[in-house]
Order: structure tokens, then sequence, then C-alpha cells
């Protein structure tokens, strides 16, 4: 006789979900992640200090020197295909760790290189490495808790890390080379990442699927007359189908979902602007609109985001003139940076609403385009403005963002069509997950679960 089949389900307040845990350890694991990541996009920056010396010690060219830079942004963008799978398949924790661990053994390798292609080979694979908390974030911001203000306070401190490691990257190089050598950037780095790795390895695992799996192995081994599982380990894929999915989900969502493919090239524009301005401010939005809590509504700060840097491009460009206080084209420097973060802020939360579950693989398509076309901002950015001058380098910049004051309001407009459009948001809105926090849901849980029992046993 075959043991009775039993789905497990998070209770009522179980400790074990990780929307149930206190809100102080919750914050701390998003901050730590926050951390991580802006470790991780300040040491993007950090190396264009150490390229003076790179160019001096080893002989080579401004733009060979500066490939290190190129490699590693570049790399950001590949790194998060295959490891924002491997967390939605395998769990957060140890994808956490591994990324961290490699990050920081690449380190060691720059540190001590002895030429410019050990330099450009640690850069590229310390990345390509060591970006999980750029896509798997999202998806660990929603283990944790479901919107509201913990979900959008989380999202706005990770884009806060994420877009301010490139604006304070060049400051701590900075110091550090006026003070030690150029070498010890990579030092400083290997400190940061060795702490972040043993961290990261005290953390507990957050993804629901993984915890019901091995909550659901705990109770067949204490109650063998029953044969306990939980709906993620039965549609967990094989080897062979998790290494499809790393190899093509999030491709397939860069090339068949006209929403990520147009926010990332959104986000590219003014990305990699920062790399050029190197200055950015804070701010976000949460609130319902009519009630009605669709992914569109985070799309209102990103309009205005969108007008405010065409104008600040203008601005600071027009404004680059010796007869002009300097402080003219740095108040439009800064506005500049409201724009930029009001444009991120309201795309990762956009992202984060309408693909939920697949948030990760939704991040990591976006950062391939964003990541490897801002990798080769800083080989053309100084050829640009000493060629056409601050003023009609910032002209063309600023009219591709008047271009792109477009895409929030076609979103906004035409955005629950084009969600249906998209395989990965629908699928979302119709099985997306119902944390059980009360009798009512738990029940409607239990009964999903009840009707695949009967059709698997008829």
């Amino acid at each position: 006789m075959q043991p009775t089949r039993e789905f497990v389900e998070f209770e009522v307040d179980d400790k074990e979900n990780p929307r149930r845990w206190n809100t102080w350890f919750k914050g701390f694991i998003v901050v730590w992640i926050c951390f991580n990541a802006f470790t991780i996009t300040c040491y993007a920056s950090t190396y264009l200090d150490a390229v003076p010396y790179v160019q001096e010690l080893f002989h080579v060219g401004s733009t060979v020197a500066k490939l290190g830079f190129t490699f590693y942004a570049g790399a950001c963008g590949i790194g998060p295909l295959f490891l924002a799978p491997l967390s939605e398949l395998y769990g957060r924790k140890w994808v956490y760790v591994g990324s961290a661990l490699g990050w920081t053994a690449f380190q060691v390798g720059a540190a001590r290189a002895e030429n410019t292609a050990t330099i450009l080979i640690c850069r590229f694979f310390a990345a390509l490495l060591g970006t999980a908390s750029f896509s798997n974030a999202a998806g660990t911001i929603h283990d944790l808790s479901t919107p509201g203000l913990f979900q959008s306070s989380s999202t706005m401190l990770f884009c806060m890390a994420l877009f301010m490691g490139p604006v304070i990257g060049p400051i701590v190089s900075g110091y550090i080379v006026e003070n030690t050598t150029w070498r010890w950037i990579f030092y400083a780095a290997i400190i940061a990442g060795g702490v972040e790795t043993a961290v990261f390895a005290m953390l507990p695992e957050t993804h629901h699927g993984i915890i019901l799996m091995r909550k659901a192995a705990r109770l067949r081994k204490e109650q063998p007359e029953y044969d306990h599982r939980s709906s993620f380990e039965l549609e967990r894929p094989s080897v062979v189908e998790a290494l499809r999915i790393t190899a093509t989900r999030a491709g397939s969502m860069l090339i068949s979902d006209p929403i990520i493919l147009a926010i990332s090239l959104w986000q590219t524009t003014v990305f990699g602007i920062i790399y050029l301005f190197f200055d950015a401010i804070e701010e976000s939005e949460s609130r319902k609109a009519g009630g009605v809590r669709t992914p569109e509504r985070r799309l209102k700060l990103g309009l205005l985001g969108a007008i405010i840097v065409p104008i600040s491009l203008l601005w600071f460009g027009f404004t680059t003139y010796t007869s002009v206080p300097y402080m003219v084209p740095i108040v439009a420097s800064g506005f500049y940076g409201f724009g930029f973060l009001a444009v991120s802020l309201s795309t990762f939360y956009y992202t984060i609403d309408a693909y939920t579950t697949y948030a990760a693989s939704a991040f990591a398509a976006q950062a391939m385009i964003r990541s490897v076309a801002t990798s080769v901002f800083v080989l053309f950015g100084t050829q640009m403005f000493s060629g056409l001058g601050p003023r009609w380098a910032t002209f063309i910049l600023a009219m591709i963002g008047v271009v792109e004051i477009a895409l929030p309001i076609v979103f906004m407009r035409k955005g629950e069509a084009l969600r249906k459009a998209s395989g990965f948001a629908s699928l979302e809105a119709e099985h997306d997950h119902v944390d059980a926090s009360s009798d009512e849901e738990k029940q409607s849980v239990d009964d999903e679960k009840q009707v695949w029992v009967e059709g698997q046993t008829a």
C-alpha cells in the first residue's frame, strides 16, 4: 500500500515562512544583499583610478588598460543569466555564497597580476561569478515580503546600492591610491568579499520552494505513513532541464518580451550616462492607484524621471561656458541624478510587480543589455565629449532621452496588453503566490492541491 500523498504548505503564522520572520532580521538580510550589490558596482569604477598605473607598469595604451573596466561591466550583464535561474531552482543562499567567494578569489588574482592579460581575465571572471545579487535580490525581496512598505523600501535601498556604487567607487579608489598603492584597490576588495562570503554562509535560505521541500523531507522521515511533498518538489526540473532553462529563460525573455527589451534600453541610457557624470540622488514611490495595484502604477515616477533627464542634460551641456558660474552645471547634474534614480526605481519596481517569481530572470535579461552596452561607454565617452564638445555631446544624449519619454506613456496605456503578450508576466498573473496569512487563503490553496492529487491518482 502506497503512503497517502500529503502536500506541504506554510501554515498560518508558520515560523519557517520567511515572510513571518522578524522584520529586523529580514531587514538585515536585505541590507547585506544591498551591500554586496554596492560592493560589486563600486569596484567597477574603482579600477579606473588604477588605469594610469597599469599603463605605466605594463607599457600598454589607455584603451587597453581601460578594458579592465569594459570586461568587468560586460561580465556583470552575463553572470546573472545563469546565476538567476540557479537561485530559482536550487535556492538563494548557496548561490550568494558561491558568487561572493568566486568574486573574492579572482580579486586575489588581479591583486597579484604581473601583466595586463591577468588583470583583464580576473576582472572578467570576478564580475561573471560575483553578480548574484544583481538578479537574485528581486527574488529574495519577494521571498521576504508581499507588496507593501517593506518591499518598496527594500527595492529602493537595492536601487540606491546598485547605482550609488559607481559614484562612490572613485572616492574609495582615490583615497586608496593616494595613501597606498593601486594594488590595494584589489586588496580592499578581497577583505570586503571575504566578510560578505562569511555572512552569506550564516544567513538562512529564503526560497519558499526549497524551504518547503526540506520540510517535506523532514516530515517523510517523521511520518512514513504519509508521502509528504511540496509542489515545488514535484515541479522541479531535472538537471538537464535546469541547464536548458538556465541557458534559455532570460535570453527568451530578452528576445520575445517587449517589456523587458524596452525597459532594458531605457535603463541603458541613464545607467550609461551615470558613468560620465558620477552623480545620483534618491526618491521612491509606493502608493495604490485607485485601489488597483497594477504594475503600471509604478511608472508615474519613471515618467517624471524621463522628463527630467533630457532637461537636465540640456541644462548641463549649455551651461559649461567659462562665463557661467561652475555651480550651475553642477546643480544640473544633481537634477540628472534625480531623474536617473527615478527611472531606475520605477523600472525596478515595475519588473518585480510584473514578473514576481520570474523577477530574477527578468533582472538578468535587463542586466545583460544594460551592462554590456554601458561597458563601452568609458571607451568612447572621452572621445565623444572632446570631439563634439560638452554642449553637442550632451545634446545628442538629451535627444535620446526625449524619445524615451514615450516609453512610460506607452506602458501606462498599453501595459496590461503587453503583459498578456508576455508568456512570463501573464503566467505570473495566473499563478501568483498565495501567502497563507488567513484560513480562507490557506483553504483555497488546499482545495487546489486536492484537485491536483485527485487528477494524479484517478
